[in-house]
């Protein structure tokens, strides 16, 4: 018998993020997986009546659990993260330096616990949610593929969690969502609220790419105004809604416990050097030669991206006195 509503299985359930929105959307979150003990206990308390089970993903039978319409899911993301400074590499080199770390390979390749549950349970949509760096995963193609051979159209999205009101963080997200070949596909195409300042009025932004159609927010693409294209904001909610004001927060200058003296040695190092105003590239590393993170402003200014990677420190006085930065 044809039910009136959707059920959901949440993979990777977390403490219950995305069960929260699947929920608050209507549909009926049915089960949970996740193989960390507190995320189960976790979501557990906040949603006592679906079924949970701590246990390894990739290594559990997907047979044992009850079918879904929906899957959502968020493979561990860590390792496809270029956060950790590393430079990732497609394969080996030949005189092995580049050896793969085995528990990096094991966590990417939770990716492919997404077609396992999909080929048993045939859902009829699934939205995976990961960091965008994982487009360039080796086996991205081959995983995308084996999910067209088991019956699935998809389309990509990419988006800041800083235009999804009312989240002060700014977080690039991606979001492969699958449906089943013959099925009507999903409206995905976002319009996020801006005020343009050409038009003079609040306009339905539009996604516009500068290059590759994937990427982050700034650096790879921007929001234009609909009617004359001009490049426009979405509206966003800043930092500090987010932070509670009444708490004691001293100046590091303040603080009981002083820097160490090696740090305090830098600090002055870098006074005397940079005697002037000064950009920091907050953004790169350094790679050693000329290649400095910091520049004084008397320099001509280097490349600038779509994005914000430099900031600028300058000098105060206090009473006639060089004061900290």
């Amino acid at each position: 018998m044809k039910k009136s509503y959707l059920t959901v299985t949440d993979q990777f359930c977390g403490a219950g993020g995305s069960s929260i929105g699947a929920t608050a959307a209507g549909a009926e979150l049915r089960l949970a997986l996740n193989h960390w003990d507190l995320a189960i206990q976790t979501h557990n308390s906040n949603f006592p009546n679906a079924l949970h089970d701590c246990t390894d993903i990739s290594a559990c039978d997907p047979r044992r659990y009850p079918s879904t319409d929906i899957l959502i899911t968020s493979p561990e993301c860590t390792n496809h993260s270029l956060s950790k400074g590393k430079r990732r590499y497609k394969q080996p080199d030949l005189f092995g330096a580049n050896v793969p770390d085995p528990a990096e390979e094991r966590s990417r390749a939770t990716m492919w616990d997404v077609p396992r549950f999909a080929e048993y349970h045939r859902y009829n949509a699934i939205i995976v949610e990961n960091v965008v760096d994982a487009r360039h995963w080796v086996t991205w193609d081959a995983w995308l593929h084996a999910m067209q051979l088991l019956g699935y159209e998809h389309q990509i999205v990419f988006f800041n969690s800083m235009f999804a009101w009312p989240t002060p963080q700014s977080r690039d997200r991606m979001y492969v969502i699958f449906w089943r070949k013959g099925n009507t596909a999903p409206e995905l195409d976002f319009h996020p609220a801006a005020h343009c300042e050409k038009c003079q009025r609040e306009v339905a932004s539009v996604q516009s790419w500068k290059r590759q159609k994937w990427g982050r927010y700034g650096a790879q693409y921007v929001y234009r105004c609909p009617t004359c294209a001009t490049e426009v904001k979405p509206f966003y909610n800043p930092a500090s809604s987010a932070i509670d004001w009444s708490l004691p927060a001293p100046r590091i200058g303040d603080r009981d416990k002083p820097l160490k003296e090696k740090t305090m040695a830098r600090i002055r190092a870098g006074l005397e050097k940079y005697a002037a105003d000064f950009l920091v590239d907050i953004v790169h590393t350094p790679r050693g030669g000329d290649t400095s993170m910091v520049f004084p402003v008397s320099n001509p200014h280097r490349t600038q991206l779509g994005q914000i990677t430099h900031a600028l420190v300058v000098q105060t006085t206090y009473d006639g006195n060089r004061a900290r930065p």
